[in-house]
Parts: structure tokens; sequence; C-alpha cells
């Protein structure tokens, strides 16, 4: 356990938080997960409580709960998910283009073709790249609006599932002997480029349709070949290694829930559709979309007292339900981590519920659980606002994270990371490790 009589005078409070952090008793964060078919099955624990914490029994709809690195913005794959910014001049390319993606697919050959980036809706028809059910990539031009010619990767991408990757098609329009030229790569890091099989030629050069269609991100009009995994990056030149003129680039959102954002780099704004999220906390978070949650399989008993400590984001508006971070019991005593009322406001639970006056919003923030088992006990929102008062003295046992005990009242939003001290930490220890989560997390 830590020992506050052992740091020195002017030690360092984001280094002095996380050497607490890394004493916890639990200590669960995005970085430490088991994953299957791209759903998060297990939270490992790195405290000093062991495996007994873990988090590793789904309770609902595992698929609602995957992790979400930093910088991208994750998709579920259901009808309606998708990102889109509207026509304009600079996306309307007529001559040689170069389209690219920064991905993670829960699965590179998933048996349907996924949609990377496509302007190319009915009869208004232009160009599109995705990468098809075996694994190779697929490439569309218009040289009409109502029309569309495919060109495929002469080999599949070979990429593990659940892995990130830049994949990426070039067109030459005219290559000078009386067609046009596809040619597709790989990379790591979208600098160093390596051919993916042959060059594919189609006789007949071209000139790709002016089509007024917007452009999609992750799925093609609509609801058809929808991506599942993580998009960070695509990219569109209007010309080979030419002039950028489309820019999705999942930084570019921050990290406070906006549903709409604008390129830096080119202006467009994208709009984000259906469960698709962002996030920007610099690491990788576990993100729900409900009805889904994780149980510990063993017990080990905090009795009354003791603080955690979370960072998470709500994706929704909290007054249409209650919804919880974290609760545990102890036979029908309980300590609740969130229940927020009808007015949105956050609680803490210890046998009585102490709200906080204001409401939740969209935004990231580090929440403190100070349990103290009496009028001393403590909820503080960063950002938001604290509430004191006696939350009761009830203590802890098995535990779920995004969800109540009975499965319900599901967190629709991410958790980054979830520390619990099986003692009332300080003020200062309280501070030092806020000012470490405030900091490691980009609240």
């Amino acid at each position: 356990m830590f020992d506050p009589t052992r740091r020195r005078a002017g030690s360092n409070p984001i280094q002095e938080g996380f050497n607490l952090a890394q004493q916890a008793l639990v200590n669960l964060n995005g970085d430490n997960v088991v994953t299957a078919a791209g759903a998060v099955t297990e939270m490992t624990n790195i405290g000093t409580g062991g495996a007994a914490y873990d988090l590793d029994v789904v309770a609902g709809t595992g698929a609602n709960l995957k992790p979400h690195p930093s910088g991208s913005c994750l998709l579920y794959g259901a009808s309606g998910d998708y990102l889109s910014t509207p026509n304009a001049v600079a996306n309307q390319i007529t001559g040689n283009i170069d389209i690219r993606g920064d991905l993670t697919l829960d699965d590179w050959t998933s048996g349907t073709t996924q949609m990377i980036v496509a302007k190319d809706v009915t009869t208004q028809r232009a160009y599109r790249l995705g990468v098809t059910s075996t694994g190779t990539l697929e490439l569309g031009v218009s040289a009409s609006a109502g029309n569309i010619t495919f060109v495929y990767s002469t080999v599949g991408v070979g990429f593990a599932d659940g892995t990130r990757h830049w994949v990426r098609a070039t067109v030459d329009v005219d290559n000078g002997a009386s067609g046009w030229d596809a040619t597709f790569y790989t990379s790591e890091d979208g600098i160093a480029w390596t051919q993916l099989g042959d060059v594919v030629t189609t006789a007949t050069a071209i000139a790709i349709t002016a089509a007024t269609s917007n452009v999609q991100i992750g799925a093609l009009n609509v609801t058809q070949q929808r991506v599942l995994g993580s998009v960070h990056t695509v990219k569109v030149y209007n010309g080979i290694d030419g002039t950028l003129a489309v820019d999705f680039n999942a930084a570019d959102a921050g990290n406070l829930g906006a549903t709409s954002f604008a390129s830096s780099t080119t202006g467009e704004t994208w709009t984000l559709n259906g469960n698709t999220f962002i996030q920007n906390t610099g690491h990788q978070v576990v993100h729900s979309i409900g009805s889904a949650g994780l149980e510990s399989t063993a017990a080990q008993t905090i009795a009354n007292v003791g603080t955690v400590f979370a960072t998470a984001r709500s994706s929704i508006d909290p007054t249409t339900a209650q919804r919880h971070i974290f609760d545990a019991k102890i036979g029908a005593s309980r300590w609740v981590g969130f229940a927020a009322t009808t007015s949105g406001a956050p609680s803490i639970h210890q046998g009585t519920t102490v709200n906080l006056s204001e409401a939740l919003d969209a935004a990231a923030h580090v929440w403190t659980f100070q349990f103290n088992a009496g009028a001393t006990s403590k909820l503080t929102v960063s950002d938001i606002g604290t509430a004191t008062g006696d939350a009761g003295s009830l203590g802890w046992d098995y535990a779920t994270l995004f969800a109540g005990l009975s499965g319900a009242n599901t967190w629709v939003g991410y958790i980054g990371e979830l520390i619990v001290f099986d003692y009332a930490l300080s003020d200062s220890e309280v501070a030092s490790v806020q000012a470490y989560l405030a900091s490691s997390n980009a609240i």
C-alpha cells in the first residue's frame, strides 16, 4: 500500500499520482483488454488486487462493447453507421486520383466488402475504395454517372484481424497506351508504400465523372458494405501524389463529443452518423453503445471505505435513463458509481444517494468517488462540480463495469480507466491522482 511518508518534498504530482495508481487494489484501463471478433471479453487488472478483479464476464450483448483506439472513429457496422461530407468542387476529381486510408478492421477477410470511402450514390457515381470479402482491395471509378467499373488488387492484403494498416489505390486515367492503370499499395506508416500485386490495366482511357454525391466513409450509400472497426484517416488526392482534396482525420474532432467538425487541412465539414464515435484521449478506451457490461467472477471485500477514480465520457443525453459507470455489492449492499437522475445529475451511492446539482454533458471527465462512510463522502466530476454528503456505509465485493449489477442501466460511451483503493485517500493524494488522470488521459 502507498505510504505517504515516503514522498519527498517537491515531488512531481503527476508522477506521484502515477505511483499511487500503480499501487491501487484495482487498476483497469483500455490498454489492457482481451478481445474476440473485435469485442471486449476481458479487462485486466494491473493493480495489487490481482486477477480476482479482472472483469471478464460479458453481461448482455458483447458485440456492443469494443476497444476504441485514440484518434479514430469507431464503427459498429450497423446500418446508418458512417461519416459524410457534402459534395464540393474539390472532391469532384475527374483526372488522376490517389485514395488512401488508415484503418483497423475487426476482420480483414470478413466475407463481405467493407467500404473505406465512396463518392458513389445511385446515379451519381464517381470513385470508391474498399476491402473485399476475401481481403483484396476493390477500386471503383465511373466514366458515366450511372455506371462504375471495378478493378481489384491481384493479391490480398494479408493483414491479421484487428490490426491497423494503411491501404492505397491510384488511378492513371490515361496510361499513354489507350488504357488506364490502377495500382494498389499498403503501408505501416502512410509514408513508405509497398506495391500490392500487379498494376491492373483496363482498356480505353477515361475521365472520372464529376458526380454530385456526397463523400461517405465507412459505408456505401448509407446502409451497404459497412465497416466494422476503426477508421483513423482517409485522404483523397487530385492527382497521384497530387493536391490533397479530401482529408478526414479523426484527431480533428477533439474530445468533446462533437457530432460534426471541420478538417484542419482541407476545411470540409465531417458529420458522424448512427453509432459512430471519435475519441482523442491519447490511448485506447473501451466503448459501449449500451446493453453490455463486464462482471468480476471472483470476490475481494472492501468494507465501507474506499476511493474510486474513473475517466469516462457519456455519448448520449444522460437524462434518458440511469447509467452506471460501475456497480459493486456485498450481498444486497452496493457501491454505485453513477446513477443519473432524470435531471442528468451524477451521483454517488453507498446506501444513500448524493447527487451533484449540475447535469452531466457529453465531454470526457475525471470522476472521483470518495466512499468515506459518513458525511465527508464526496463525488467530484472534473469541469462539472462536486457533491458532499453522507452516502451511507456499505461495502464492495463483486463488481460490474458499464452496467448495474442486474445488467441494466448500461453506460453509453467510453471508460478509459477505473482505479480502486481499499482505503480513504487524503485530499492531497486525491488531487495527485486527479492530476495524473487529467494529464494521462488528455481530458
